[in-house]
């Protein structure tokens, strides 16, 4: 992957053991390299990484790419699917930051110290055929698998190329005008889709010095290497804007900010442009298509406010598709060649294709696409349900609920009753006592009847990842404080 890197004399990464030249991160990767060819691990290998410090996790990856493996990245802070994903997915190693359980189908076999940092790594006790066809092929050696959030279902193992991963910097790289001269601060995860294809790749590529920050990090220390590393690009999510608002900082250096993960309000942005100079660029993407599109007006837009996801970046095309009669909106649907090829199943090892015979992928995100070609989104398809033949979107029942006095966070699903009709179920957090049948007539009041819940459940607080997406699978299993059929 070093290889790939065009300005080789600039490159530059920094992290809390120092600063590393291209030369020396070379050097140090032929010496992991040999360690690991020592264990077996080399060519024609699957290997999960479950490594928490993005340095790190990007020094491994270059060694794995330089044997052509094909890296899946795992969460981590994420124990509760380990089991399932390292049972589905049976890679050959594992290379973990910290000891980890392994449920029987895995040995450890070595114990090694990359930038003063144990390592530990597994190998699989039984050879698995599962990945065969996926490693023989040429085209997929050196490729990344990303899993979804898995907000509503068993994450999904995304296979991204590395002609993906390139033509993913490449546009970054493009629409922002990234050169060797930026110094970018790096406080997201690396094995997030963002932290990989918008925070690490495309400054890599350009030859930038990077200089990676614990997404966990006080105000104290981001704003300090803010401005001691003067900085000219910042890659953060939402909480670290609001860190800088309340900073005691009144000056940035920075020319490009930008934030994905979770939504950024335009209360934030406005702030953040008030004070700083400097619009928040808030990516739209998916671990399937990388970066779709950006917004960096903070201006509210009468027509879409918060749910402007800005115009898509150099070499990406989107189109909106209609969903049917009764739909105002469509599916956005995204043409680029950094979009995946598709899914890898679990225990097969099969590649389900994504992309129709045109190689357009449709998001499941509903929404249109304006006169400027800036994309609105208004929901998920997942979100829209059929109802005494009409179409309902949930987020918008979602809203009246939580405009009842009382009510903190509210979400709403739906879910097929005995008779295979769909139940409209609401789900809510209160910062005050909320009496149910008031909220009954409130609803009946604002609402069609066929929009009215049938089941409410009062619960302490809505399940979420860590990048504040509602996890759905987990909310039927939340403990219920209060049951209203």
């Amino acid at each position: 992957m070093l290889n790939d890197v065009k300005c080789k004399e600039s490159v530059k990464i920094v992290c809390e053991n120092g600063e590393y030249s291209y030369n020396m991160l070379k050097e140090y990767i032929d010496i992991y390299k040999n360690r690991l060819y020592s264990l077996g691990l080399n060519e024609l290998k699957t290997v999960a990484v479950i490594i928490e410090k993005s340095y790190l996790n990007l020094l491994v990856t270059c060694v794995l790419i330089e044997f052509g493996c094909i890296i899946l990245y795992i969460d981590s802070n994420n124990k509760f699917l380990f089991k399932e994903i390292l049972a589905a997915y049976q890679p050959d190693y594992i290379i973990a930051c910290k000891e980890i359980l392994c449920y029987n189908f895995y040995k450890e076999i070595s114990k090694l110290v990359f930038f003063e940092h144990n390592m530990f790594i597994y190998q699989l006790k039984k050879n698995s055929t599962m990945w065969k066809n996926i490693i023989n092929n040429d085209m997929y050696n050196g490729s990344f698998v990303f899993f979804t959030s898995g907000t509503s279902q068993m994450p999904k193992a995304v296979l991204r190329t590395r002609n993906n991963i390139m033509h993913d910097a490449l546009h970054n790289i493009q629409t922002f005008s990234i050169t060797q001269k930026d110094i970018i601060v790096c406080a997201v995860a690396f094995n997030h889709v963002y932290g990989f294809g918008s925070g690490v790749m495309p400054y890599l590529f350009a030859g930038s010095k990077i200089i990676f920050v614990n997404p966990f990090t006080t105000t104290k220390k981001l704003t300090n290497v803010l401005i001691e590393k003067q900085a000219t690009i910042f890659v953060g999510l939402p909480i670290h804007y609001k860190i800088l608002l309340e900073s005691d900082i009144t000056q940035l250096e920075i020319r490009l900010a930008l934030s994905a993960g979770s939504s950024l309000s335009t209360d934030i942005n406005t702030d953040f442009y008030k004070k700083f100079g400097v619009c928040i660029n808030n990516m739209y993407g998916m671990s399937e298509t990388g970066a779709i599109s950006t917004y960096y007006n903070f201006r509210k837009l009468a027509d879409g406010g918060d749910n402007n996801c800005g115009t898509p970046l150099k070499g990406v095309k989107v189109m909106c598709r209609d969903i049917g009669e009764g739909n105002e909106y469509g599916v956005i649907n995204v043409c680029s060649d950094s979009v995946s090829d598709g899914y890898i199943m679990p225990f097969s090892g099969e590649i389900k294709a994504i992309k129709d015979k045109e190689g357009w992928y449709g998001t499941n995100d509903i929404g249109y696409i304006d006169a400027n070609n800036c994309i609105h989104i208004k929901g998920r398809i997942e979100n829209i349900f059929s109802i005494s033949g009409k179409k309902i979107n949930s987020e918008t029942i979602e809203k009246v609920v939580k405009r009842f006095p009382g009510i903190e966070e509210a979400v709403v699903i739906g879910q097929k009753d005995d008779l295979k009709d769909t139940v409209l179920i609401v789900y809510i957090v209160q910062n005050d006592t909320v009496a149910l049948d008031e909220l009954k007539s409130f609803l009946y009041d604002k609402l069609p009847s066929y929009c009215i819940p049938k089941e409410y459940y009062i619960i302490e607080k809505i399940p979420k990842s860590k990048n504040g997406k509602i996890l759905k699978n987990k909310l039927m299993i939340e403990k219920v404080n209060n049951i209203t059929n």
